[in-house]
């Protein structure tokens, strides 16, 4: 599932800035925990040659001495230096040779007078302890190899190593060199919290800059919405970068070209509709004078209707005005209030809610004769109105269902326009104008909601109102 705050451009730039950042870092430390790793294995191996060329000015009587024989051990960095029968790099696996160490060991050693004829250095994994065939052991009694724990018998830590240095300094006389080795010691808490005090602060700057990005674009998308509600969310500041400012001028210019449209065309519709109401009232006037005819009273009837559809005309234009500001409204007592004045007039209306009052904000009055028009067709065409309230996806969903006989299928659509019946005679109590879903249509979709028309199941039509929540 995808996180929610990853579906924003601040959240996925601030997911991919960490994402580089914890990668070039790791890379970092991963070169760096390399680099210190083979630096202190040559320190330690510099150590190690100096304390076993040490040892060996310091040798005893080789003839007189018993082998095994400690000659040396310090601190677990320096391990131990033997006298053997065995050559200790020769005994357990194989590992990585220095050859230009073991060069330099063999000068040393020629120069304090021992001749051996070739030395071994090596780094390789931790090996036990042993005895060879004769059942003689690899090293002294009590000698104790710094990278396995007390008994010598517990596996070497994780990471552990040894250096092991040997030479023929007589026949079948080795002088060796033990010590332990740990690599990953140089991962030291001071790399780490250095690593992690550079991601805290490239995270922090990639949080700000993201805010510097987003902020505009997120401002920008909540005028959209609210202009796209019929609101007037002002002028957008045109800040942030260059394409953002660029995109937030074009919006500014859009919304006041749009708002002066908008409102010229709906000047001109209140100013038709109501310079129509004189030449129509003197039309009347005019038609009752004339002697009683069924032709009077087709005009008659003909200049009712067009009086009728004049009034509709600026309903229209005043609804769709979006003059009411939008505030919070308790749809449950909303829907509470419309239906109690139906029944309390004998009208067959019934309502189902949740439990909780639910709210949301938009224009009451007109959102009121939204449902009061869609109840009123419920009446009219299946004589009762049934409502439920419903909250959905974060919308919430009024329904207003009928018992009539529905709408044909393939004009679910047609007549939520202007001036679309389904009743073709021209007696306005029947029929009307065609005007009263498309007033409800478009007073829902300048606040953001929609009217839906469904024929239900078992006969009767379902009208879905859904609001933003």
């Amino acid at each position: 599932m995808k996180l929610p705050w990853l579906r924003t451009l601040s959240g996925q730039v601030i997911a991919l800035f960490v994402i580089l950042l914890v990668a070039v870092q790791g890379l970092n430390l991963f070169f760096l925990l390399g680099e210190r790793r083979i630096s202190a294995r040559a320190q330690q191996i510099d150590m190690q040659i100096e304390n076993y060329l040490d040892a060996a000015s310091a040798l005893p009587d080789l003839e007189m001495t018993e082998l095994p024989h400690l000659v040396r051990q310090g601190a677990p960095s320096l391990g131990a230096v033997f006298l053997s029968v065995h050559n200790r790099s020769q005994i357990g696996a194989d590992g990585v040779r220095y050859p230009e160490r073991e060069a330099q060991i063999l000068a040393a050693l020629n120069n304090k007078g021992l001749h051996p004829e070739k030395v071994f250095l090596l780094r390789r994994p931790i090996q036990p302890p042993g005895r060879d065939a004769a059942g003689r052991p690899d090293w002294p009694a009590g000698m104790f190899h710094p990278g396995r724990p007390p008994d010598q018998n517990g596996p070497p830590g994780p990471g552990m190593e040894e250096i092991v240095i040997s030479a023929e300094i007589a026949p079948d006389i080795w002088l060796n060199a033990m010590a332990a080795h740990y690599a990953a010691e140089t991962v030291t808490l001071h790399a780490l919290l250095t690593t992690l005090a550079a991601l805290a602060v490239a995270i922090g700057a990639a949080i700000l800059i993201a805010r510097h990005v987003s902020g505009p674009v997120r401002q920008l998308a909540i005028a959209a919405e609210d202009f796209g509600r019929g609101e007037s969310p002002g002028a957008v500041a045109e800040r942030g970068p260059e394409d953002v400012r660029r995109a937030a001028r074009a919006f500014n210019d859009m919304q006041a070209r749009l708002a002066h449209l908008i409102e010229t065309q709906r000047t001109m519709l209140r100013a038709v509709g109501h310079d129509l109401r004189t030449p129509l009232t003197s039309l009347r006037l005019h038609a009752e004078d004339l002697p009683a005819s069924e032709t009077r009273d087709r005009m008659i009837a003909t200049i009712d209707d067009m009086g009728v559809m004049t009034g509709e005309i600026l309903s229209w234009a005043k609804d769709t005005s979006a003059m009411e500001d939008p505030a919070a409204v308790h749809l449950t007592a909303l829907l509470e209030s419309i239906v109690d004045d139906y029944i309390d007039h004998g009208r067959d209306v019934a309502l189902h809610t949740p439990p909780e009052n639910l709210v949301v904000t938009i224009r009451r009055v007109a959102l009121r004769r939204v449902l009061t028009n869609l109840i009123d067709n419920a009446l009219k065409y299946g004589e009762r109105a049934h409502l439920s309230l419903s909250v959905e996806s974060g919308r919430f969903t009024i329904q207003i269902d009928d018992d009539g006989p529905g709408i044909p299928e393939d004009q679910l659509e047609d007549v939520l326009r202007p001036f679309v019946r389904l009743e073709t005679s021209r007696n306005k109590a029947t029929g009307g104008v065609g005007l009263g879903l498309s007033i409800s249509q478009s007073i829902l979709a300048a606040q953001g909601g929609q009217l839906v028309l469904v024929n239900r199941p078992k006969g009767g039509l379902s009208a879905r109102v859904t609001l933003p929540h």
